[in-house]
């Protein structure tokens, strides 16, 4: 299974006819910005479902637009991690600080966010 890339290296490699290569588990994290996710970390939405299409009883704050959805982030890590995934650089998981968000889920209200 290949390791999903999103952005502008996603556009790039899908336009440039690579899709044969093999996308590196360091690739797909390096799309994260590890100062937003520790933004997003210190601004968890603690009632927010894991439900996309769940009606949210709460505010979005106006700030919401700089930091990361959990709801995207947690599932696509995940998806990363699997064990038929090869993760070329074991470091690069902690600076990313996709553990920290991971840790965070585990405060929130809604029991599909926390497993």
């Amino acid at each position: 299974r290949r390791p999903l890339l999103f952005g502008p290296q996603a556009v790039s490699q899908y336009t440039g006819g690579q899709l044969s290569s093999q996308n590196k588990f360091s690739e797909c994290l390096a799309q994260i910005k590890p100062d937003i996710v520790m933004k997003t970390v210190t601004n968890f939405p603690l009632s927010l479902p894991l439900d996309p299409t769940a009606d949210l009883n709460q505010d979005v704050p106006e700030s919401s637009h700089l930091l990361y959805d959990p709801r995207f982030i947690l599932p696509y890590v995940s998806s990363l991690t699997g064990e038929d995934v090869y993760i070329d650089r074991h470091m690069k998981i902690l600076e990313s600080n996709v553990i920290s968000l991971a840790l965070m889920a585990l405060s929130s209200e809604d029991q599909d966010m926390r497993s």
